[in-house]
């Protein structure tokens, strides 16, 4: 979950973009080559992978290696700001060992906290025994998974009635 955007979603948004793109240069010169209704339907299959992609990666992370996750605590080590369009986001940089006490660094690009997070903070975290780099981020995770999740909810519900609503 806290991961940039992988290559599968960058490909589904940049796919979603030149149908969108190509939907309405036809439609501009009266074209019907692709119907409204398949438009649609792309775009509530599209929707429904970049909201819920992550959520079902979690969810099969924690159920398959549930045994196998230990929980430990992680510092803060410093932040930076990442340029993202005309703004920017913190990226935290966390510290944290492994059980054989070998010191491991992570960037968290998406993270929740309800108070105000400074460099030295400690935050609990799930380590994974067999692969050390895959780590939960035990409340943030769950938090931002239930509002992908309610966000995505959303998004897919106007978009079925609008389909609905076109048959």
């Amino acid at each position: 979950m806290y991961n940039k955007l992988g290559k599968d979603e960058i490909i589904v948004s940049v796919l979603l973009f030149i149908l969108a793109i190509v939907y309405r240069i036809l439609e501009d010169y009266k074209v019907n080559m692709i119907p409204p209704e398949l438009a649609l339907l792309v775009l509530i299959i599209c929707t429904a992978y970049l909201c819920f992609n992550r959520v079902v990666k979690l969810m099969i992370n924690w159920i398959t290696n549930k045994n196998n996750f230990y929980c430990t605590s992680a510092f803060i080590r410093s932040t930076k700001f990442i340029q993202a369009g005309r703004g920017s986001y913190i990226c935290y940089l966390i510290e944290y060992e492994d059980e054989s006490n070998n010191t491991h660094v992570k960037e968290l690009h998406s993270f929740f906290s309800i108070k105000n997070l400074k460099i030295g903070n400690k935050i609990k975290i799930n380590v994974d025994r067999n692969d050390p780099d895959n780590i939960i981020v035990a409340f943030s995770d769950f938090i931002i998974a239930i509002i992908m999740c309610v966000i995505g909810i959303i998004f897919e519900s106007v978009l079925i009635a609008v389909y609905i609503f076109l048959h």
